[in-house]
């Protein structure tokens, strides 16, 4: 359950970016104050989740852990392309297994 909220990190701050375009397009428009009220809460929550993956991100200790965790899951680049991208020995499934092993041991 862990890693599949981590994915939604990526996606999370392309939504507050569409929320906040609309919210601008409703400045600019006739819109009521309660659609501007739920597009603000919408916009709210979407960032209080995406902050709140950042933080468990941020508090990774391990620098390697921490690289790889932003790269996965801020940059969504895949398992084949953060192994040449650290370099190393390191492969994609040992570095999936990595990141597994991490999320069981620290949880959200």
């Amino acid at each position: 359950m862990m890693l599949d909220a981590l994915y939604q990190l990526f996606y999370l701050r392309r939504e507050a970016e569409a929320e906040r375009r609309r919210l601008q397009e409703l400045e600019d428009g006739p819109a009521t104050a309660e659609i501007r009220a739920i597009m603000e809460d919408r916009l709210r929550r979407v960032e209080e989740q995406r902050d709140r993956l950042a933080a468990y991100i941020d508090t990774i200790e391990d620098d390697f852990i921490r690289t790889l965790f932003v790269l996965k899951f801020e940059k969504l680049l895949t398992w084949q392309q953060i192994a040449l991208s650290m370099g190393g020995r390191n492969n994609p499934g040992n570095l999936r297994v990595t990141a597994q092993r991490y999320v069981a041991k620290h949880p959200l």
